[in-house]
């Protein structure tokens, strides 16, 4: 059985490709016949994306974890949520196929170093190379899509929590995006705060708060507070 993904994470989402049923023997995308002079391809199939008979369950279970764990949203993540999925099934064909020439070699004998497999060997090493830089290909733009649709959701709600992000989210670009983001605005600012007072006490509470070093918003609030404190009548 395929091994699972180590860069996605938890949930199932809507609209993701069916899995494939028992009539059913290839992928939906990217099974064209392989060009004439393609002789590889016509051999071994490695480039087309097979799914045999007794592949089904290995297929399915690897979708259905890969969904599961990346929760693709919308057509354009889905149509990468394939690629993700193409691809690494076919990293899964070309390990079985290589472990496949065991069985043709010479007891104790490494296909990479037996003559009779060496050259099939190092084919579907090279297959499985190209795969999987699809695959890494395929899952950062995932990623991308992903941090961006999170990204457009905190700027209509910059309080939404980050559990609710999607899976594939990159924190880091979050960071970086709220640092570039303003503040919002909490309180009143110090114009707002002297409002309320004639001209003549706004130049006095500056120059206090000048003079003891804080800014007018910090001194208004301390001397509220020693108003209160003093104001308040205490209990006999």
């Amino acid at each position: 059985m395929p091994d699972r993904n180590p860069d996605c994470q938890g949930g199932v989402a809507e609209g993701a490709p069916e899995p494939l049923r028992q009539d059913q023997t290839t992928m939906s995308e990217n099974t064209s016949t392989p060009k004439q002079g393609n002789q590889n391809a016509r051999r071994h199939g490695l480039t087309s994306n097979i799914v045999l008979a007794h592949q089904l369950n290995d297929f399915n279970t690897l979708r259905n974890e890969l969904l599961a764990q990346c929760k693709p949203e919308g057509v354009i993540e889905t149509t990468a949520f394939e690629r993700v999925l193409t691809a690494r099934w076919n990293m899964f064909r070309a390990q079985e196929a290589e472990a496949a020439l065991l069985f043709e070699c010479a007891e104790d004998q490494d296909p990479l170093t037996d003559p009779k497999t060496r050259q099939l060997a190092d084919l579907f090493s090279r297959y499985y190379t190209r795969f999987e830089g699809s695959y890494n290909r395929a899952l950062k733009q995932l990623k991308d899509f992903q941090t961006n649709r999170a990204i457009e959701t905190l700027k209509t709600n910059p309080e939404t929590d980050q559990r609710t992000l999607p899976p594939l989210t990159e924190l880091q670009k979050i960071q970086r995006f709220a640092k570039r983001t303003p503040p919002k605005k909490v309180g009143l600012t110090e114009e707002e705060m002297l409002a309320g007072f004639a001209e003549a006490d706004r130049q006095e509470i500056k120059k206090m708060a000048r003079n003891v070093g804080c800014p007018v918003p910090v001194l208004l609030l301390r001397m509220a507070r020693f108003a209160w404190k003093n104001n308040t009548p205490k209990a006999a």
